[in-house]
């Protein structure tokens, strides 16, 4: 069986790339159009099918701030609907400015995402303060063997007792949360 990664919230970083070069299969899931279009150029010609949509707690649409394309603000577009749970970091006094684009994106939920799926690898989800809203609304039918969950902008004790009531052994680094099932 073919080993299998999905990266929620790509961006245009490279962080499953060495995966998929190594033969992995993989989902990259990417809401900003700019963004997407780079992900999408990043993994031609591998075996990574890359969506133009969002990952939540339902299916629909939601509304985004993007970030300006400027260093480390670059990918850190977020979720600024009313039903989002986690931080905005464009509601900082700090980040005047840098989120004046506000686009409507397409949103389903991980189970709808996951739900093809008969077993995975690797899941990575990093989506700007969105996560709660991610992982507390997923069933957990399919059971990643390994999830890594950036928790900078959540509370990462419910990520943990989420994951842990799951099955999971359960660690916690600077900015990423990790479970081991």
């Amino acid at each position: 069986m073919r080993k299998r990664f999905v990266e929620i919230g790509s961006a245009d970083f490279d962080t499953c790339l060495p995966l998929a070069q190594a033969g992995w299969r993989g989902v990259c899931v990417e809401p900003v159009p700019y963004l997407y279009e780079r992900v999408r150029e990043q993994y031609e010609g591998l075996n990574v099918h890359v969506m133009n949509t969002a990952i939540s707690d339902r299916d629909g649409s939601l509304e985004m701030a993007v970030a300006r394309e400027d260093g480390w603000l670059t990918g850190c577009s977020h979720v600024i609907s009313d039903h989002h749970k986690g931080y905005k970091l464009s509601e900082n006094k700090d980040r005047v400015g840098d989120f004046d684009l506000k686009i409507s994106v397409s949103c389903m939920t991980l189970d709808n995402l996951l739900g093809y799926m008969d077993h995975l690898d690797f899941l990575k989800i990093d989506a700007e303060g969105h996560e709660l809203n991610i992982i507390m609304d997923y069933s957990f039918r399919l059971k990643p063997s390994l999830i890594k969950i950036e928790h900078k902008h959540v509370d990462d004790t419910l990520i943990a007792r989420k994951l842990e009531e799951n099955g999971y052994l359960v660690w916690t680094e600077k900015d990423d949360i990790y479970g081991l099932i």
